[in-house]
């Protein structure tokens, strides 16, 4: 069973790697047109699991994991994991008495895709209800109906938690799940939201009525005020705090830098680099139009780095992607490839940036979550990106650049002399002032980072689940 395991995480790696070259992956999408394999194989595999109980430990996003009920009578929670990994993990972590499976989002997405992809490209959210989607939606709902049906034989399920009610693959679950009496929970993994989404977008979710789930989660009061105005109930929503800040507060599990895998010297001072999409928090329309783009940001901050990477060689230099950052990949791993600087890594994937954070000397980023974590663990300087359309589009974005917490480079020169200063003096202290500042800003988007999370969201869900219950009707049976 161990070598079957170990020889289908290698498969899934391998037909990962495969997928994404620049012309294996536009021809396998062709041939996806004609014959509907993905979600035929997905959901042969997924069906051969459960019924073999065997549970896959390989990359994130491409298993199924158990947390085991020890001690106490519990419940069962089913997360759909739509790169939540750090905070599953984190909640499986504080769980001591519930169990918990975790669904990979692919299973469910390729259903949808199945459905829907003749009218793809489109907008799902303003199209979803739309008349000419409803035979769609239906075909979609018969087989999430099978699907649900499959877990539910064998994972009865007392709860469902996923991240997200807007994406269109969700819609149709989270119907199917609250007509069985399952309550469906949204814990809110993108507590950063920038003022233009903030004040466009709540409108046109109200109007469109897509805060259907029974209970929202959520890391700070902003966000919580986000989804009350956008149609959420104000009784429904629970302000928790984020799960995966409880890492921070637990140094016994801080891995040290030879465990991530990249090959640091332990020795060497770290340079972490957060690399991050050309269009973050930048609306399709206006990106495509050229109005507001991140590319020479992202251009000249690639170069500088590489630059200072050069320079000085006894530090070791991380350009850690997004999890979701995978058009950018080839780009930046040529990158690396033509500069080929011994001491200049690439990380991936959503577990690495925690530990990256713990060890780093220097940070720097742009527009990333990441750099507000990195600002809960110790002092250190933290470089923030601020020049071209950044500027010209800085009250749409998150505040970074005015909140006294970190230092910012307006150009690409500035960039290369703020990061020689850190580097030539990483550990310096931080004034009073911009400790300060550093706290107001952990505060306006992390509530409570209290090591104690986790708990919480786990004593809601069960308070939700024993609410949910109580409300039932006599004779009445959830899941059935």
């Amino acid at each position: 069973m161990v070598q079957k395991t170990l020889w289908i995480q290698k498969f899934n790696h391998l037909k990962g790697k495969i997928w994404h070259l620049p012309v294996v992956g536009p021809l396998l999408a062709k041939v996806k047109k004609r014959i509907d394999f993905m979600p035929l194989f997905y959901w042969s595999r997924f069906n051969n699991m459960l019924r073999t109980k065997t549970f896959l430990t390989g990359p994130p996003n491409s298993e199924i994991r158990r947390s085991s009920n020890v001690g106490g009578k519990g419940f069962r929670i089913l997360f759909i994991n739509h790169y939540f990994d750090q905070d599953i993990d984190a909640i499986i972590d504080a769980n001591t008495r519930h169990q918990i499976l975790v669904m990979p989002h692919h299973e469910i997405r390729f259903l949808a895709v199945k459905h829907f992809e003749k009218k793809m490209p489109f907008d799902f959210m303003r199209r979803y209800n739309d008349s000419d989607m409803v035979p769609l939606r239906n075909a979609y709902r018969k087989d999430l109906v099978k699907l649900v049906d499959t877990i539910y034989k064998f994972f009865p399920f007392d709860i469902v938690v996923a991240t997200s009610v807007l994406l269109f693959w969700i819609r149709e679950l989270m119907s199917e799940i609250q007509s069985r009496q399952i309550p469906f929970v949204m814990i809110d993994k993108e507590g950063t939201i920038s003022p233009y989404f903030f004040n466009k977008f709540t409108d046109d979710i109200k109007r469109m009525g897509f805060v259907t789930c029974d209970h929202i989660l959520v890391w700070s009061q902003s966000q919580a005020k986000f989804w009350e105005l956008a149609g959420g109930k104000p009784e429904t929503i629970h302000l928790i705090g984020q799960q995966r800040s409880d890492f921070w507060s637990k140094p016994e599990k801080w891995g040290k830098k030879d465990a991530m895998g990249l090959g640091l010297r332990n020795e060497a001072p770290l340079l972490v680099f957060y690399s991050f999409f050309k269009d973050a928090y930048i609306p399709k329309h206006l990106y495509d139009s050229g109005e507001v783009r991140w590319d020479r940001i992202f251009d000249d901050s690639h170069r500088v780095i590489f630059q200072i990477a050069k320079k000085y060689p006894r530090w070791d230099v991380v350009i850690k992607t997004h999890p979701q950052q995978i058009h950018d990949l080839p780009g930046i791993r040529n990158m690396i490839k033509e500069q080929s600087l011994p001491n200049v890594y690439l990380a991936t994937g959503p577990q690495l940036s925690r530990n990256l954070n713990i060890h780093a000397d220097v940070i720097c980023g742009f527009q990333t979550t990441a750099l507000i974590e990195a600002m809960i663990i110790r002092e250190r300087p933290i470089i923030y990106l601020f020049w071209g359309d950044a500027q010209k589009w800085s009250d749409q974005i998150l505040p970074f650049h005015n909140s006294g917490a970190v230092t910012v480079a307006t150009s690409p020169d500035d960039l290369y002399q703020k990061l020689e200063k850190a580097l030539n003096a990483p550990y310096s202290p931080l004034s009073p002032e911009q400790i300060s500042k550093r706290k107001s800003f952990i505060d306006d988007y992390f509530w409570n980072p209290d090591g104690h999370v986790s708990e919480r969201t786990l004593l809601k869900l069960e308070e939700i689940v024993q609410d949910s219950q109580r409300k039932m009707t006599k004779g009445q049976q959830p899941g059935i």
